[in-house]
């Protein structure tokens, strides 16, 4: 592997783990250090990481080469009693500290059971996935409702993001076996992925949100960037926040203000986040859940 440049201070400038009594070290190149033909041609170290301490070992090997991090390799670590660190070095080398990381967000991917459902409605086929005990679209609904709509009224927007909804229109939009979530729901979700403090980290898309925020999608989920329609202007409608944000409904209400309650994922942290609406014209994206067996 290529050799990036060590760092000192927060960052670690290497990750490294205990396999086997084997230790085993990567070197790390921030992302925010990279140029941009470097970022372009992917010309660093087995992967990247964001600038979080404790998720670095994780993140370099969940984001890593497929060619250097196989499935049998996951597998070994999983299985291994692992000894998994963070390492921060000094400019000549020295070791100034060995954080231990947890590996339980990394080996949860051996427990993710990917599927599919076709909509009787429409014909149209959806990715799933399963993380924990849920089952979940691992795509935006599209299926056209009244009071459904696509970014920007372009119907291209609703290939990529699915549709955009109204609260009542998506409590009875989803087909038959599956639903809109509840808040409590939503929170079981990100609970399985590590708490709401970095479930916006986990659950993000590779690819598609703006300043570097894309995230791991460790889990399959794939959340995309679509922004949504704000609500309740009387003048020309608008979209906001395509490549910054993600907003779905929930199907709960918050009890004091009979106020909508969505969840956000943003561009600018690793958070999951609640959101109250009051408009009803307000639309945003619909993933469903699977309905208990």
């Amino acid at each position: 592997m290529k050799k990036a440049n060590k760092k000192s201070g927060d960052k670690p400038a290497s990750v490294s783990f205990v396999l086997e009594g084997k230790r085993l070290t990567y070197k790390v190149k921030w992302l925010e250090d990279l140029t941009e033909e470097e970022t372009e041609k992917k010309e660093f170290d087995a992967a990247y990481v964001t600038p979080t301490a404790i998720f670095a070992a994780w993140q370099l090997i969940a984001n890593a080469d497929e060619d250097i991090v196989t499935d049998v390799f996951k597998e070994k670590l999983c299985a291994a009693n692992v000894e998994f660190f963070s390492v921060a070095e000094t400019k000549d080398g020295n070791v100034l500290a060995e954080v231990p990381i947890s590996m339980d967000l990394f080996c949860m991917n051996k427990h993710i059971e990917k599927g599919s459902l076709q909509d009787s409605r429409d014909g149209r086929s959806y990715e799933t996935v399963q993380i924990g005990s849920q089952v979940w679209m691992a795509e935006n609904l599209n299926y056209k409702t009244e009071n459904s709509f696509c970014y920007n009224d372009k119907e291209q927007k609703c290939n990529v993001y699915g549709r955009l909804y109204t609260w009542d229109a998506a409590k009875s939009a989803c087909p038959a076996g599956w639903h809109l979530p509840t808040k409590e729901e939503w929170g079981t979700l990100f609970l399985s992925v590590g708490g709401w403090g970095i479930a916006g980290r986990i659950l993000k898309s590779r690819k598609g949100w703006v300043d570097y925020g894309n995230g791991s999608d460790a889990v399959g989920f794939n959340a995309l960037p679509g922004g949504y329609r704000p609500n309740g202007l009387d003048v020309h409608i608008i979209f906001s926040f395509e490549g910054k944000m993600a907003w779905f409904w929930s199907s709960s209400v918050q009890e004091e203000s009979n106020w909508k309650l969505g969840m956000s994922l943003e561009f600018v942290n690793e958070k999951a986040q609640t959101q109250s609406l009051s408009y009803d014209d307000a639309a945003l994206s619909v993933r469903c859940v699977k309905n208990a067996e």
